[in-house]
C-alpha cells in the first residue's frame, strides 16, 4: 500500500479555477439535439464540429401548426425537456396528464353517479350471498378477458380481470352482462349463456366480506 500527502498550495497563491465548459451550461433539451446533430453530420460526411449550438425554444412556441409546450411539433402536455424523437416514444404516446379522474366504488350507479369517472370506470362491490352457505359470504366470480381505455388519450387496452357471476339471489340487482370470449362467442355453462353482475372493470369487483367466505 502507497501513502502519499498532497501539497497544499501557498498561502498568497490564489490556485487556478479552470472555466466552466460551455457544454455544462446547456439544458438537457440542447445536449440530446446537439448529439442528435452532430451524428446527422456524420452519417451525412459532414465535420461534426461544425454543427451550431442548438438554441431551445421557449414555452409557447408553435410548429406544424399546432399548439406545443417548447418544442417545434410537440404537442401540449409534454414538458420540453423531453425528446420525444428518441425510440421508446414511438410505443409511448405523448398523453395529458391529470384529465380522468379515479374510479369511485359504486354497485349498479345510476347515470350521472360521481363515482363513476369520465371512461364510465368504476369498482363495483361484488354482492355477497349469505344464505348458499351457513355463516358464510358466498361469491361466484369468474376471470374474462375485456377491453378498457386506461387514459382519454389512449386506445382501448387488452385486460384481464374479475367479474362476479349473476346467481338467482343477486339478480335483482345485476346489470346481466352477457360474457363472451375474446373471438366475440358466448360464454356457456352447462349450454346456457353465463352473465356477469357488472361489465368488467379495472380493480372490481370489490367484496365488502364480513365474515368467512367462499367463493366458486
Amino acid at each position: 500500500m502507497t501513502w502519499g500527502v498532497a501539497q497544499a498550495p501557498p498561502p498568497n497563491e490564489i490556485p487556478t479555477v479552470q472555466p466552466q465548459k460551455p457544454e455544462t451550461t446547456w439544458s438537457a433539451w440542447q445536449r440530446r439535439q446537439y448529439a442528435k446533430d452532430r451524428l446527422q453530420a456524420l452519417l451525412e460526411g459532414r465535420d461534426p464540429s461544425q454543427v451550431p449550438i442548438p438554441v431551445e425554444p421557449q414555452p409557447g412556441d408553435k410548429g406544424g401548426g399546432a399548439e406545443t409546450d417548447g418544442r417545434p411539433g410537440t404537442p401540449t402536455g409534454i414538458h420540453p425537456s423531453v425528446n420525444i424523437d428518441l425510440p421508446n416514444f414511438a410505443y409511448s404516446p405523448n398523453i395529458r396528464k391529470f384529465i380522468d379522474a379515479l374510479p369511485g366504488v359504486a354497485i349498479n350507479p345510476p347515470p350521472g353517479d360521481p363515482s363513476v369517472n369520465g371512461l364510465g370506470q368504476y369498482i363495483p362491490i361484488a354482492i355477497a350471498d349469505p344464505n348458499a352457505y351457513d355463516g358464510a359470504d358466498y361469491y361466484e366470480i369468474a376471470v374474462v378477458q375485456y377491453s378498457r381505455k386506461m387514459h382519454t388519450d389512449l386506445p382501448p387496452t387488452d385486460l384481464r380481470g374479475y367479474v362476479q357471476l349473476e346467481t338467482a339471489y343477486n339478480a335483482p340487482l345485476s346489470k346481466h352482462i352477457p360474457l363472451t370470449y375474446p373471438n366475440g362467442a358466448p360464454i356457456l355453462r352447462n349450454g346456457a349463456q353465463v352473465y356477469a353482475v357488472e361489465s368488467p372493470q379495472y380493480l372490481g369487483p370489490r367484496s365488502s366480506r364480513r365474515r368467512a367466505g367462499r367463493s366458486a
